[in-house]
């Protein structure tokens, strides 16, 4: 599902490891810095200086644009500060990707975003005017929440999650990891990767695979 082979990028030296599909998979970097590095790695949005990335069996950054694009959409990627769009609302920011990339028309996941926006913690109530409003006030912790029902909406074999449960109170990172459990148990093969410098932070979440940041390398 996603292997490096002696990657060199960044603070990274000689960077191998792999995360089997299926796997949950805990990572923690040594800093910040490093997680920024390992999420751009893992989102093909920083070419290593030497070495070998690969998602699904692929080689992110020897096959063609076009290819990488439909690789990319197999991923749900949930960063840190939520990755919403500024000036597209917040029902906008949920939509548009599986409207765009996979032809389902806003009218149909309603009720989906509804009950997923609910269960993490969100009036029923006042979901209508919620949705309206534009994402930049929002507090950081909120836009990671939209930024997952995005990603779920897409129905991602891999799922990598930026200390999504770091800003949240316990009541809301429970209900965030049941969810994401759900999902991850919802389809054979799917993969859920959780990086974070804060060991503590991910201390409730359950995982087959635990690498940790060791000089410019990882452990097991």
């Amino acid at each position: 599902m996603i292997r490096f082979e002696d990657v060199a990028i960044g603070p990274f030296e000689g960077l191998t490891f792999k995360v089997e599909a299926g796997a949950v998979c805990k990572i923690v970097t040594a800093a910040e810095y490093e997680k920024e590095v390992l999420i751009q790695a893992l989102a093909g949005q920083l070419q290593p200086e030497k070495g070998r990335i690969f998602l699904f069996e692929k080689d992110i950054w020897t096959i063609p644009e076009k290819e990488a694009l439909r690789l990319f959409q197999r991923v749900g990627l949930i960063f840190g500060e939520g990755g919403l769009i500024s000036n597209l609302k917040v029902w906008e920011n949920i939509a548009l990707p599986v409207w765009y990339h996979k032809g389902v028309p806003p009218l149909k996941i309603e009720a989906r975003v509804a009950d997923l926006l609910t269960r993490l913690g969100f009036e029923p109530e006042g979901l209508a005017a919620y949705v309206a409003r534009l994402p930049g006030d929002l507090p950081v912790h909120e836009k990671q929440l939209i930024a997952l029902v995005r990603a779920l909406l897409m129905d991602p074999e891999l799922m990598v999650y930026e200390e999504t449960l770091k800003q949240l109170s316990p009541e809301v990172s429970s209900r965030v990891l049941k969810l994401a459990q759900e999902f991850h148990a919802g389809s054979a093969g799917r993969t859920s990767v959780y990086i974070s410098p804060d060991e503590q932070a991910l201390q409730d979440l359950e995982a087959d695979v635990v690498l940790r940041q060791q000089g410019r390398g990882m452990v097991s």
